[in-house]
């Protein structure tokens, strides 16, 4: 697990996925977006957000910065799992007809084969 320095933010990488767990600011949005569009560079990627308590203008950044990034190399990018208060967000912004998001327990590796399932619940 990545901790950002102000620790208002804790990010978990996993291969195709970033899971943020506090508050994505000015301060905290910086690394984020680095770490995102790193695996955003490597093929399809997705942010969960669900553990996200706030977001700011910041937070829009990354996620549009890492939509156009993957849109532009061919790749997914998905925000998994938004709360209402960052929906809102994306819809006041006019995002939400560009942004994919989806809701789910599991977030699966984008690169999986589906026919090899890896969820083994």
């Amino acid at each position: 697990m990545l901790n950002l320095p102000t620790s208002r933010l804790t990010v978990e990488v996993h291969s195709t996925t970033i899971v943020a767990h506090g508050e994505i600011d000015a301060v905290t949005s910086r690394e984020l977006n680095e770490t995102l569009l790193t695996l955003v560079d490597r093929g399809n990627a997705a942010l969960d957000v669900a553990g996200v308590d706030f977001m700011d203008s910041s937070g829009l950044r990354v996620i549009i910065d890492a939509h156009v990034k993957a849109k532009q190399a061919g790749h997914v990018f998905e925000l998994v799992n938004p709360g209402p208060r960052i929906r809102r967000l994306i819809s006041v912004t006019g995002l939400d007809s560009a942004i994919t998001m989806v809701e789910r327990d599991l977030v699966p590796d984008l690169d999986a084969d589906p026919t090899h399932p890896t969820d083994s619940r």
